[in-house]
């Protein structure tokens, strides 16, 4: 009887345009899981619907262009997506278990963002911010980057997510801009000057 209810709300938490924020449906959908779970109908359900969900998420993380990786608490690498691999240069088993710092072209920047983004007795800062990385092979680059706490339904900080999006370009084409600004600034100046 509850489990018809329960899949209709799961239904409703899946569909396009849900207004509730996804940690709210996130949380909601545990709890319906959690119950559908108390019998043997509500179990197959529940493990339909972590199947899709895992399909989903797999989908997604092996797709996105963007490099993705999770870590623990303490910043240990415990997943990185095909995109990170081909960003950085090292593959998924010479990551994993490390701390991110290696991928910091400046370890201070490391410290400076686990002290502003990941502490956890700290405000979480969010949205992009620009870094600067190294690959394996020791070359830099700048990434835009997102880097979030990924928290449980009682508020308990157990991993992170990051997701990085090179743009050397156009950091590389944003100097040029300034330059070519200063050198037309400079020859315009002296061009008045001789007038004068």
């Amino acid at each position: 009887r509850d489990a018809g209810r329960y899949r209709e709300a799961l239904k409703a938490l899946d569909a396009p345009g849900a207004s509730q924020t996804r940690t709210a449906c996130t949380v909601l959908k545990a709890e319906l899981l959690e119950r559908l779970g108390q019998t043997s109908e509500g179990r197959k359900l529940a493990e339909l619907v972590l199947a899709k969900s895992e399909a989903d998420f797999h989908a997604i993380f092996e797709g996105i262009s963007d490099s993705v990786l999770f870590a623990d608490s303490r910043r240990h690498i415990c997943r990185v997506n095909p995109a990170f691999i081909r960003m950085f240069g090292y593959t998924a088993d010479e990551v994993t278990g490390c701390t991110t710092e290696f991928l910091y072209a400046d370890p201070a920047d490391y410290a400076e963002q686990g002290r502003r983004r990941f502490n956890a007795e700290s405000e979480s800062e969010a949205g992009v911010y620009e870094m600067l990385y190294h690959r394996k092979d020791g070359t830099e680059f700048w990434a835009e980057t997102s880097g979030t706490r990924i928290v449980d339904c009682k508020g308990t900080v157990y991993g992170l997510v990051g997701v990085h999006r090179d743009i050397t370009e156009r950091k590389q084409t944003e100097k040029a801009l300034r330059e070519s600004e200063t050198t037309y600034r400079s020859l315009f100046e002296n061009m008045m000057n001789s007038v004068v």
